[in-house]
């Protein structure tokens, strides 16, 4: 998944549930540049979480917890 794939499902956070597992599959995948800014966009999740829910998902999928 390229970097303006991966900013368009990110638009469809957090209606879209998926959205962290699938960002997290790209950057793993990603290499250089590609995956230095997929990891910046990730922080887009974490402001446009609506509760802690969403929080919770989003550290389980990018942070492991």
């Amino acid at each position: 998944m390229t970097f303006n794939e991966v900013v368009k499902l990110i638009s469809t956070w957090p209606k879209n549930k998926d959205v962290p597992r699938l960002v997290q599959a790209a950057y793993e995948k990603a290499e250089g540049e590609e995956k230095f800014l997929i990891g910046k966009a990730t922080e887009s999740l974490y402001v446009a979480a609506e509760d802690e829910y969403d929080l919770r998902i989003i550290s389980s999928q990018l942070e492991g917890n």
